[in-house]
């Protein structure tokens, strides 16, 4: 038997139901919307699909996709940037000129594969 749980008219969960506290209603579900439970919202009378659920997935993914990239980023791409600008403070040798340009090549291809690596979802 599967469950879920209306707490003032929204869903509050889902799990077991042993007993029904003050302001908590106990549904039975079937398998599949217990397993896909954050595709439904209650009406007030019964659960129904939600008409936004598409929209509502694809930001939370894009969202989630933004803050991956922002970290990998923070750790991956920035220090080759910090690297570049100290090497920008240093006289311009053709060495020091010659590191800067493959430091470049070197942060554009991580971003590009930080890119890669957290795709952003497609829209609904």
């Amino acid at each position: 038997m599967y469950y879920v749980f209306i707490e003032n008219n929204k869903i509050n969960g889902k799990g077991e139901c042993f007993a029904e506290a003050e302001g908590l209603q106990c549904i039975e579900i079937s398998e599949e919307i217990y397993n896909n439970l954050d595709h439904y919202i209650w009406n007030g009378s019964e659960l129904v699909i939600n008409p936004n659920y598409e929209q509502e997935h694809y930001e939370k993914l894009k969202e989630e996709q933004r803050q991956n990239r922002e970290i990998a980023y923070i750790a991956e791409v920035d220090k080759i940037t910090n690297h570049i600008l100290r090497l920008r403070d240093k006289e311009q040798t053709p060495e020091i000129i010659s590191e800067i340009e493959e430091l470049i090549k070197e942060r554009d291809t991580k971003y590009e594969e930080i890119k890669a690596r957290y795709p952003y979802p497609e829209e609904p």
